[in-house]
């Protein structure tokens, strides 16, 4: 039988990520001058914070340099995320997400050698999925009642350019396009075909324009991409369909689930979890020890996480990581 009980890691993990929610994330998302303000930025800050800590490379394997963890892993730190900026957690969900995927599964070998040194190394390499499209009706979504249309081409298209690929077209309500260094395009190749492309940010032809926070529809600091006879390698051409759109749509999910949560029950929902981590043998957030794994800085001073491998009394089941992040869980 499938057990729907957190374990004591996924309950610390949790934890960590709500203490770090409630003393970084949301001091810098409730700021007066912040909520009074029509345009309302990505917390960098805050980004930066959370990608030291792991949350970057959550879902990537270990032996890829991430922290392996689960979905359900993945889906409680999103979910803790967003209760304090859903905009650091879409970002954060989408790169952690995309990496998974794209350096696991998806990449060649050569591809991998390429990509991944400068993801592990630069804390602020996002990534980024461009594939939604004004007037594209092709997803079921909210179309549910309709026919999906089957292999409908994309209006930007790819197609030879002497010995790699020209793009052209437009992609809209890209999260994480104000700050995603590479972007995964898709692209008809064909009327029939679509493609899967990595495009870095500073290829000759791609520009981003940011979307205005009023105009939003999506969390995660969108905007829009152009492709103006972008001429990438053909290396970096990845194949046909991929299953890179149903992992942003379980990302925005995750993001809607909790901000409905968080807003309508707030209190209830923290007697909830911790009454499921009694039941799981686990301290409750009002009776656990926050010294050792999550520390807490005095008011304005920097809040620092050390190291989740290196916290007296957090049980690792993997030590094969190169870098800290998250135990992993199972």
């Amino acid at each position: 039988m499938y057990n729907l009980r957190l374990s004591p890691e996924q309950l610390q993990i949790r934890d960590t990520v709500r203490d770090f929610v409630a003393e970084v994330i949301k001091p810098l998302a409730l700021k007066p001058q912040r909520l009074e303000a029509r345009a309302r930025p990505l917390l960098v800050e805050a980004l930066d914070k959370a990608a030291e800590m792991g949350l970057r490379t959550l879902a990537l394997s270990e032996d890829r340099g991430g922290a392996g963890a689960d979905n359900l892993t993945c889906c409680i730190v999103t979910e803790e995320l967003a209760v304090g900026d859903p905009d650091v957690a879409a970002v954060l969900a989408q790169t952690s997400t995309l990496a998974q995927a794209l350096f696991d599964r998806l990449m060649t070998a050569e591809q991998r050698a390429r990509f991944l040194p400068p993801f592990l190394a630069q804390q602020r390499y996002h990534l980024a999925l461009a594939e939604h499209e004004a007037d594209r009706d092709a997803a079921l979504g909210i179309n549910y009642h309709r026919p999906q249309a089957s292999g409908a081409p994309f209006k930007t298209t790819a197609v030879r350019a002497g010995d790699g690929l020209a793009i052209s077209g437009s992609k809209d309500g890209v999260v994480g396009a104000s700050l995603a260094t590479l972007f995964v395009v898709r692209a008809s190749v064909s009327e029939s075909s679509v493609a899967t492309l990595l495009v870095p940010r500073d290829t000759p032809g791609l520009s981003v324009t940011e979307t205005e926070a009023a105009t939003r529809t999506r969390h995660g600091a969108c905007g829009t991409v152009t492709f103006d006879d972008c001429r990438v390698p053909a290396e970096n051409f990845l194949g046909a369909e991929s299953p890179l759109a149903a992992a942003a749509g379980a990302t925005s999910r995750r993001i809607k689930r909790s901000i409905s949560e968080s807003a309508a029950l707030p209190m209830k929902g923290r007697s909830i979890t911790r009454n499921c981590a009694r039941r799981a043998g686990a301290p409750s957030s009002s009776t656990r020890q926050s010294a050792p794994s999550s520390p807490r800085s005095p008011s304005g001073s920097k809040w620092r996480a050390p190291p989740f491998g290196k916290r007296p009394g957090l049980r690792t089941t993997r030590t094969r990581s190169p870098i800290a992040a998250f135990p992993t869980c199972r």
